[in-house]
């Protein structure tokens, strides 16, 4: 019997949510599995709203995430780098990919999120032919270990677009946690203290509430997509569950 680099031995895995998350066919799950490393070694990929740089480090994706993990399988040694980008960049680009496999000699996990912003056809069609690229560069330089996972948070007004990138990362074999789904159902529970406050720069990020009181007739204040620390921690929840599910499927 084969074991997750993540599993948390003889142990009841815990209850995964369901809504927004997506599963390829469990059959695929254990082709060619590694033997358990003793450091699962994890990378967070993507845009701003992961590097999320206008927090201090404790705030930070990487350590939300980690906590969890440490948590969760008590058993298992992780450790996680965040690689993506400060810059609000909207995209994978192979050109990336020398200095990610050059930090990261070893990997086990990948999680990969960006905001999908392109409206038209041909410029989600670039964008998603470069994601696609990118994993695939990533499934050749890690071989013989789990896929990377992939984790997608996208607008919903992207309808169809958002639709054929799902569909391409389940068939492909990238289990998927639907962030945007996830937040909308949190909304509709009245949790809307998600995200930043402020204009999209360093120097004009409010990190919480504390002024929305002088703010709440500026639509403006409340436009910047950024995830808040409330909200990373969620998703670091979300991301832990999935890897639950995956490893009581096994």
């Amino acid at each position: 019997m084969t074991t997750w680099a993540w599993e948390r031995p003889e142990t009841d895995p815990g209850h995964a949510e369901e809504g927004g998350t997506y599963l390829f066919d469990s059959d695929e799950m254990h082709a060619d599995e590694p033997v358990l490393p003793r450091l699962c070694s994890v990378a967070l990929l993507g845009d701003s709203t992961v590097a999320c740089r206008y927090f201090p480090p404790a705030n930070r994706p990487e350590n939300h995430l980690l906590v969890r993990l440490r948590r969760a399988f008590p058993d298992q040694r992780f450790v996680i780098q965040n690689l993506a980008s400060a810059e609000a960049e909207t995209g994978f680009r192979l050109e990336q990919m020398d200095q990610i496999f050059a930090a990261i000699p070893e990997m086990h996990l990948a999680f990969v999120r960006f905001n999908i912003q392109e409206t038209d056809a041909a410029g989600f069609q670039e964008q998603m032919g470069s994601l696609q690229a990118c994993c695939a560069a990533m499934r050749e330089q890690y071989p013989g270990h789990h896929p990377a996972h992939f984790f997608e948070e996208i607008h919903g007004r992207l309808g169809p677009m958002y639709n054929a990138l799902r569909g391409w990362a389940v068939e492909t074999g990238y289990p998927v946690v639907d962030i945007y789904q996830k937040m909308q159902a949190e909304a509709g529970k009245g949790n809307w203290v998600l995200r930043v406050r402020g204009l999209p720069t360093p120097e004009q990020t409010v990190v919480d509430d504390s002024f929305d009181a002088f703010f709440g007739d500026e639509p403006a204040f409340f436009a910047n997509t950024h995830p808040n620390s409330r909200c990373l921690a969620l998703i670091a929840e979300w991301e832990v569950a999935m890897l639950k599910l995956l490893a009581k499927i096994s």
